[in-house]
């Protein structure tokens, strides 16, 4: 009971600081010595632009990384990488997150770093936090879905993540 409430409060503290205001943000990255984010979208394109989207669609991209095993999770990456879908940067994250605590097992951890690092052009390593950080300093979205998706994957923490972050609950 106590260590599911410790990790829904740490859960939701990285949620509530990816919210934060912007000078907040600057104060954080000022006092950790954080790069300014590369810019990943021109001044010319918009965060709705059409992306050329891996030849598997997003709900299977989903299911493969966190369902998939080690050949699922590569081929995933693959595709991705291949395309070079920002969108799922921000997947990239939490899966190296969920890989570092034990939500997902049988992971390239590797290679998933390599890929976060290829899509983002950014060198952070598995240096977890300062991946949020920086990603909270982007325009970069997400693919659609990924609300639910997170759910799903911290439905392993507590099931009731999956019914709390769902695309249809506004955020």
């Amino acid at each position: 009971m106590y260590i599911r409430l410790s990790i829904f409060l740490l859960i939701l503290g990285i949620l509530l600081t990816a919210c934060s205001s912007e000078p907040e943000l600057e104060a954080v990255q000022t006092a950790t010595q954080i790069p300014e984010p590369s810019p990943m979208v021109t001044e010319e394109e918009s965060p709705e632009q059409e992306v050329d989207s891996p030849t598997l669609g997003e709900e299977e991209l989903f299911e493969m990384l966190i369902n998939g095993g080690e050949e699922g999770m590569n081929t995933a990456l693959i595709s991705i990488v291949e395309h070079g879908d920002q969108r799922f940067v921000s997947v990239l994250i939490e899966l190296m997150r969920a890989a570092q605590i034990g939500l997902i097992r049988g992971v390239n951890y590797p290679a998933l770093v390599e890929a976060l690092e290829d899509l983002s052009g950014q060198n952070f390593g598995d240096d977890w936090p300062t991946w949020v950080e920086w990603y909270g300093g982007t325009d970069l979205q997400p693919p659609p879905g990924f609300t639910s998706w997170k759910g799903r994957l911290l439905s392993r923490i507590d099931p009731q993540f999956a019914e709390f972050l769902k695309d249809e609950h506004p955020s």
